[in-house]
Formats: structure tokens, C-alpha cells, sequence
């Protein structure tokens, strides 16, 4: 039996990549996946060690380094294998075109951007936002060599708060940092699902994992974010009382 860590070698796909999902039992999801238009083929023992990875990185959010070293190697096959590979042909399960990442920053990176804050005003942040369309590079925290994205604006803001419920953050404890200058606070980070490293079609991943997620994953230690939204922002102004939140975030 070959073993994860026998892998460092070109990826065998054979002529079709995943052509045969042989682990979905249901059989509504089986035909999802031949809606895909994916010609049959049995998997290669590759193709099957993928699927499990990916399975258990859903699922169990296991962090196998072997599943780095696969999504390295298929990215160059990102445009012989777009139907799986391509986050963009799983445009019909979400809107708009953008990749989402609730995380956490530094305050430094924020607050003393020199201009280009605005209100976001859409429906998918109950709280209200703003956000900055700057150009920043984020550096990935952890060495997998990939990061989990969501072309759901809701479910990076879920993410985000959560790591804000991890570290016992209150929204008061945000304007605090504002004023120490300190501290990391939760982001909402956008980018395009043209970047050129993201990978896997969302629909595809859902499939896989079945739970509703439609996770991307892009291939890098550093991205180029387009944006950063600051989520919740009603809750945060309701917080700063005596504090001209515009002397941090300026343009708004």
C-alpha cells in the first residue's frame, strides 16, 4: 500500500481528474456529479488518496501536510481540468464574483491605510461594514502552503466571528485597541475568484465534503487581497460613544 508521504511525484490523473467519485453513496448527489459533465474513469490511486484528504480536511478540518503537496501539484492542470479545478465554474451557487476569508489583522495594517474607507451598505453583513479597497498583501499564518476561502460574503463573516469569540474579543475591546493603537481585530479579506491561485470549483467541494461550505483554496503563502471589510460596524460605532472613528478609518 502506498503511503501519504510517497506522493512527491507528478500527480497521476490519468485522462479525466475525479472521474469517478466512487464514495458518494447518495445517489441525488451522484447525479449532481454527472451534471458536471465529467466522462467516467476510474481513479487513479492519486485521485482516490485526494479525495480523502479532501474529505477529511471538510469534515474534520484534519491538516494533513500531503494535502498541501497535492493542491501544489494541481494547480499547473487548473486549465486542462477547469470543471473541478476552476473556482469560477461554480459560479451558479453563489453571486458576484469574489472570494471571501474572515481572519483576524493587526491594527497597524488597518487604521493608518492614508485614505479609501467606505461604507458597504449590502444585505450579506447584517451589522453593516466598510471596507478599503487598498492593495495589501496578507501573509498566511501556519505552513500547509494554502489557505480556505468562500465565495460567501456570510459565511467569512461567520469565520471571522468566530476567531473574535476564540480570543474573548468584544466589540468594546476593539475600540480599545483603536485607541492603543495595538492589538488585531477580525476582517472580512476579498479577493477575485480569477486570482490566479485559487483552486477547485466550489460546487465540486461541496460534493465532496456535503456540507454546504463551497470552500476554494488558494495555492500561497502570500495574497494579494483587493479589499478589507471590518464587519459589524453598526456594533462597533455603538461602542465608540466619544470616539471619531473616521481618525482611524480615514475616507469615511
Amino acid at each position: 500500500m502506498i503511503k501519504l508521504k510517497d506522493i512527491l511525484r507528478e500527480f497521476d490523473t490519468g485522462d479525466v481528474l475525479l472521474g469517478a467519485p466512487n464514495h458518494m453513496a447518495a445517489p441525488d448527489e451522484l447525479n449532481r456529479w454527472k451534471e458536471l459533465g465529467i466522462p467516467y474513469e476510474p481513479n487513479t490511486i492519486d485521485e482516490r488518496q485526494l479525495l480523502l484528504l479532501l474529505r477529511n480536511w471538510i469534515t474534520k478540518e484534519d491538516k494533513n501536510p500531503e494535502l498541501g503537496k497535492f493542491l501544489k501539484e494541481l494547480l499547473p492542470l487548473k486549465k486542462k481540468f477547469p470543471i473541478i479545478l476552476d473556482p469560477i465554474k461554480g459560479r451558479s451557487v453563489y453571486e458576484g464574483k469574489s472570494l471571501y476569508r474572515g481572519t483576524l489583522l493587526p491594527l497597524q495594517d488597518l487604521i493608518y491605510r492614508n485614505s479609501g474607507w467606505k461604507l458597504n451598505n449590502s444585505v450579506d453583513f447584517q451589522y453593516g461594514a466598510i471596507e478599503s479597497e487598498i492593495p495589501y498583501t496578507w501573509t498566511a499564518v501556519g505552513e500547509k502552503g494554502f489557505t480556505s476561502w468562500t465565495p460567501s460574503p456570510e459565511t467569512a463573516d461567520g469565520f471571522a466571528a468566530d476567531y473574535m469569540s476564540k480570543n474573548g474579543m468584544t466589540f468594546k475591546n476593539i475600540i480599545d485597541r483603536l485607541e492603543d493603537g495595538s492589538g488585531m481585530i477580525p476582517v472580512i479579506l476579498k479577493i477575485a475568484d480569477t486570482y490566479p491561485t485559487a483552486l477547485m470549483n466550489p460546487r465540486v467541494m461541496n460534493l465532496i465534503g456535503g456540507l454546504g461550505e463551497y470552500e476554494v483554496f488558494v495555492i500561497s503563502d502570500q495574497i494579494k487581497v483587493k479589499s478589507i471589510i471590518v464587519p459589524n460596524w453598526k456594533l462597533i460605532q455603538d461602542e465608540a460613544v466619544d470616539v471619531d472613528l473616521t481618525k482611524y478609518f480615514k475616507g469615511l
